[in-house]
């Protein structure tokens, strides 16, 4: 299982700053993106968005799954 938090690099709690998030996901995705980033990254990408939503959310983000 991925560890979302550290994948986007925030810290391990229940609650979480939105905008904070929201930055470094940003910021993540922009070094990731398809379109920029180079073919040995993988699907890297496709984590970072699940990693935003499931942390978004959060009753998600307690029970992941």
């Amino acid at each position: 299982m991925t560890d979302y938090f550290a994948l986007l690099g925030q810290p391990r709690a229940p609650w979480l700053d939105p905008a904070a998030l929201k930055e470094a996901y940003h910021r993540q995705t922009l070094k990731s993106h398809p379109d920029t980033a180079t073919p040995d990254r993988g699907n890297d990408f496709a984590e970072l968005n699940e990693a935003y939503q499931v942390l978004h959310d959060p009753k998600r983000r307690l029970h992941p799954r």
